[in-house]
């Protein structure tokens, strides 16, 4: 069998289903079901004329480490589809759990690891760090970003744009306390009629309000840009010291640093 091609390395399950996915048909499984969320990933799937059971894992040890093993019955033939079988499971199920109905597939033979190296480039994601002052932001304390979509800031970027799905970290005081993915970035003009002014409030205060403003003071609040985003996490009990991850770093007068994703990977703890 020709092996398939795969950039970068697979480190967990997810990149198994995904070869799996691409290579069913080869290994006798002549359609694909959706998985589950519970038990097994697949509760019955045609294979080689038959039917049976079936699991995915990184590693063949998971099988037994996630307690599928002591799951199995005498009557279902169980397949574990794995990227590498790390512990010879079929003996090891054999002898210590007197089961002899499950096979394994490992796919390490049948994947080709390719590296590629993905260049920074205008279009590349961005890793950035704001910093957040409640005594600019209303006096609100990080956790009422959840609750809306979009943040307002003045500092610049290239080409007036941040690509979507770029990370965003938040960093008050010492301490990241907060992150978001872009979903779009977006410049305004400043209002100059009054209608303008309340559109512009309808945007703010969307889906939550935040601000409640008035027109003075959202004249004198009004920012250049604002980034719309989702999944806002605030870090409750994570104590991320910026100042020890990266001491070389120095926040810009606009409150803005750009980082690199190894960096941004280090002040998450990953």
């Amino acid at each position: 069998m020709e092996k398939i091609a795969m950039y970068g390395n697979i480190k967990e399950e997810l990149g198994v289903v995904m070869a799996f996915a691409k290579l069913h048909e080869e290994l006798d499984f002549p359609k694909l079901v959706p998985s589950k969320s519970r038990g097994f990933d697949i509760d019955d799937i045609e294979y080689k004329g038959h039917r049976v059971t079936l699991e995915f894992e990184y590693t063949s040890d998971n099988f037994i480490n996630h307690g599928h093993v002591l799951s199995m019955i005498p009557e279902r033939n169980y397949v574990l589809v794995c990227y590498e079988d790390n512990c010879n499971i079929i003996q090891k199920v054999r002898d210590e759990y007197k089961k002899s109905n499950l096979e394994v597939i490992e796919l390490k033979g049948y994947i080709d690891i390719k590296q590629e190296t993905i260049t920074d480039s205008n279009d590349s994601l961005e890793y950035i760090v704001l910093n957040y002052n409640p005594y600019v932001a209303g006096m609100l304390t990080i956790d009422n970003w959840t609750k809306t979509n979009i943040f307002g800031i003045d500092a610049t970027f290239k080409d007036n744009k941040i690509v979507p799905g770029s990370k965003i970290l938040f960093k008050q005081g010492n301490e990241i306390v907060a992150g978001c993915d872009v979903v779009r970035y977006e410049m305004f003009d400043k209002p100059t009629t009054d209608n303008e002014w309340k559109l512009f409030a309808s945007l703010l205060n969307y889906p939550v309000g935040l601000y409640n403003l008035n027109e003075d003071e959202l004249k004198e609040s009004f920012a250049k840009g604002y980034i719309f985003y989702d999944d806002f996490t605030v870090f409750k009990d994570r104590k991320v010291k910026f100042s020890e991850k990266l001491p070389n770093k120095q926040m810009s007068h606009q409150g803005m640093i750009k980082i690199v994703k190894e960096e941004y990977d280090l002040l998450l703890g990953n």
